[in-house]
């Protein structure tokens, strides 16, 4: 498997806040984006440096959002993930992992468990809430601190589905608030505490995944951009550079090497949500 590994397609799963890529992962340049990035090697070590700092031989990383980080001698199969630090799983990294440091290695952690479940994710093409399930759990694990366990309430579902058909257009928490018959600051604090990333956030990365969604479905960057909500198509790309570090444009370079899968609005915004693979 790991010999023939640069002629396996990869995957790549997009969520609200949330990027996940299994397979062969080329070297890339210096760069950086808002989200905190954890790299697994599924077999052999891979080389990173931040600024400031020397080369770091390692098979498992995890690096602070906004900080500039090159990696080379990847080989074999990857993983990396990119989540916002807005979502509580990505502040439990900060907060348990991190702890203020720009960047650790994480080898001293036994991830076996994981480097399998994430190479079955590979081999079987798991879905999106298959593969993101794998990875709430890790974190959970490795931070030893648990996501939200409890159902979703139904009135934070439907204000979810009220968002995602009204993207194109202004949407605000009072409005929300109203439809669903909560007070403003309830309806905040309950949709943060359930879906674990305030509303504007969550507003902001659903009309990200929406505009990329239609961007790979065919449509220009423009139509996209305004389908979703953005004011035009360099407020789309300013955003997704920001998440992503790439722009949208960039993805067709990897149409034959990646296998894109998108989670869609609706399956997250319900039954998905009940068996906690958004959080």
């Amino acid at each position: 498997m790991i010999q023939n590994a640069k002629s396996l397609t990869s995957l790549l799963f997009f969520c609200i806040g949330r990027m996940l890529a299994i397979g062969p992962i080329k070297d890339n340049k210096r760069h950086h984006h808002c989200a905190i990035q954890l790299l697994l090697s599924l077999d052999q070590p891979f080389s990173i440096q931040i600024e400031n700092a020397d080369w770091q031989e390692t098979k498992a990383a995890l690096i602070d959002s906004h900080v500039p980080h090159q990696v080379k001698n990847l080989a074999g199969l990857q993983v990396s993930l990119s989540i916002v630090p807005e979502r509580t799983r990505g502040k439990n990294l900060q907060t348990h992992i991190l702890k203020g440091a720009p960047i650790r290695y994480l080898d001293h952690l036994d991830l076996s468990i994981y480097r399998t479940k994430f190479q079955q994710c590979f081999d079987r093409r798991y879905n999106c809430p298959q593969a993101f399930r794998i990875v709430e759990e890790m974190i959970d694990d490795i931070t030893e601190v648990k996501g939200y366990q409890g159902p979703i309430d139904d009135r934070i579902q439907s204000a979810v589905i009220w968002i995602q058909q009204n993207l194109s257009t202004p949407i605000s928490a009072s409005e929300l608030a109203r439809r669903v018959y909560l007070s403003e600051d309830r309806f905040l604090h309950l949709f943060k505490e359930q879906f674990g990333l305030p509303l504007r956030q969550y507003i902001r990365y659903q009309r990200l995944m929406t505009a990329t969604t239609e961007f790979l479905r065919g449509k220009s960057l423009t139509a996209a951009a305004y389908e979703a909500g953005f004011a035009d198509s360099a407020h789309f790309t300013r955003t997704f550079v920001e998440m992503n570090g790439l722009k949208p444009s960039d993805l067709a370079r990897y149409k034959d090497t990646f296998q894109f899968c998108l989670c869609s609005s609706y399956c997250d915004a319900c039954s998905q949500l009940r068996r906690n693979f958004i959080k």
